[in-house]
């Protein structure tokens, strides 16, 4: 049984992380404070402009007509009347993630199929530290991370590596836990991986240097799942996790793709949980 991609492109080379460094770092920017403290930050910038030399009104009219702006904005995009830009990046239809097979097709897998397999690694990390990002040692985990992951991208047409979406938790109101959600191939891969050059040097500084930074935390999970032991599903969403993978196929002519692993699950044997995982 064949299955019907959400796109028919592929990219001869691996296509690029589409993670924005800027949302990510606004987000993390904003992380480091609590929502009071942000306010308190907005009443003392205002409360300097009041000390400058101008008229009360020149002080205050900007911040109403910034808010009033915003909530006409807000009005326009419920009412229908402007694009909603919130939804850019969705996939209108419900889809689900599956491994395509070498040939770059997405068929039914024999049951006793060992290729059906992931693995997932979970890394986290957050700060216990008044300072949070800018806490001793935190430019350096910071650091090492980036380079685990540019290793993982950089070499994924060999080390099983298929992606990788990073969340912020929300067990407290600031300074949050970064979790990092990594797909591979298999359990191989991952030890693989934490045994290399790149991860061992980040390894080496933790065990050297953890006794000086009892404010850093960090964890991580590993877990396999074989054929018909995982299923994804996506309704209106932007492509994460599994949905946001790319892997390396072979075509009818031995030229070598790098494919997305989406396809339409409306209807049929994808539409459901069952389906989904009897593939």
């Amino acid at each position: 049984m064949r299955f019907v991609p959400l796109s028919a492109t592929s990219a001869t080379s691996r296509p690029a992380n589409t993670r924005s460094f800027a949302a990510f770092l606004h987000n993390l920017v904003r992380d480091q404070f609590t929502l009071g403290t942000w306010l308190l930050l907005g009443a003392a910038a205002q409360s300097l402009l009041i000390l400058l030399p101008l008229r009360p009104t020149y002080v205050v009219v900007p911040t109403f007509t910034l808010l009033l702006l915003q909530l006409l904005d807000t009005i326009s995009v419920s009412m229908g009347w402007r694009r909603n830009s919130y939804l850019d990046g969705t996939i209108g239809t419900k889809v689900t993630a599956l491994l395509p097979q070498p040939d770059g097709s997405f068929n039914a897998r024999a049951p006793d199929s060992d290729s059906g397999k992931v693995a997932v690694l979970l890394l986290g990390f957050r700060t216990n530290h008044p300072l949070g990002i800018l806490s001793p040692g935190s430019r350096e985990i910071g650091t090492h991370f980036n380079g685990m992951v540019k290793d993982l991208e950089t070499n994924a047409a060999t080390n099983g590596f298929l992606g990788s979406t990073s969340y912020l938790g929300n067990s407290r109101t600031t300074k949050s836990e970064l979790m990092t959600t990594f797909y591979f191939r298999s359990l191989a891969n991952v030890e693989a991986f934490a045994h290399g050059p790149v991860h061992r040097e980040g390894w080496n500084w933790w065990n050297a240097t953890v006794k000086e930074h009892r404010h850093l935390a960090i964890c991580h999970e590993v877990y396999e799942a074989p054929h018909g032991a995982w299923e994804n599903v996506y309704v209106n969403y932007h492509a994460t996790g599994m949905g946001a993978t790319v892997h390396k196929v072979q075509d009818d002519e031995g030229q070598e793709k790098w494919v997305g692993p989406l396809v339409l699950a409306e209807r049929g044997p994808l539409s459901t949980h069952k389906g989904r995982t009897h593939i």
